[in-house]
């Protein structure tokens, strides 16, 4: 009896081991494929879908990296997980309308006279809708390891964000930077 459950479990382990290697050959690029995925810490702007970032043709997805840190009742926790995720909620909440508008705005008054008060003013009637829901597509830890402390190095994190605006910048711009 013994037996069969080493070797069911010996199976199930080689099975998964072939998933996972098939799933990351054709979710990493590999064997030509047709879109490349950005480093975490170099995206941010109008780009293309998830998985997709360095199409040129579409480029609707507006990227934004957000950092923050766990609760500080959190930091002290024996819980690493409860560290993590207080974390991830604490990026999410920076996550706002208002937040979203800043860094569009950023990306876009640099190379486009685009007049700050009207801008503001009007970005929430024209995207109320997509800059609710931000998507993110990555969260990653930022702390240092403990080997002590399961999910330490969540004490710091950060997330990629994206939205979907049809017409991406240039709608932007023919919408909310008119003078």
């Amino acid at each position: 009896m013994l037996m069969k459950k080493i070797f069911f479990l010996f199976m199930i382990f080689i099975n998964f081991n072939c998933i996972s290697l098939l799933y990351g050959l054709l979710h990493t690029g590999a064997k030509g494929s047709m879109c490349e995925t950005l480093n975490r810490y170099d995206i941010k702007g109008w780009l293309g879908p998830p998985g997709c970032e360095y199409s040129t043709k579409l480029t609707d997805f507006f990227y934004f990296t957000i950092r923050s840190e766990a609760s500080k009742n959190k930091k002290n926790n024996q819980s690493g997980l409860s560290t993590k995720l207080t974390c991830m909620e604490n990026v999410n909440k920076k996550a706002t309308r208002e937040e979203i508008g800043i860094r569009i705005y950023d990306g876009i008054h640099k190379d486009v006279k685009c007049d700050k008060k009207i801008f503001f003013e009007n970005i929430n009637n024209f995207y109320k809708q997509e800059l609710q829901n931000p998507k993110a597509s990555e969260c990653w830890p930022e702390g240092s390891h403990d080997s002590n402390k399961v999910f330490f190095e969540w004490i710091t994190c950060g997330c990629i964000f994206f939205i979907k605006i049809e017409g991406g910048e240039k709608e932007i711009i023919s919408n909310l930077c008119k003078n």
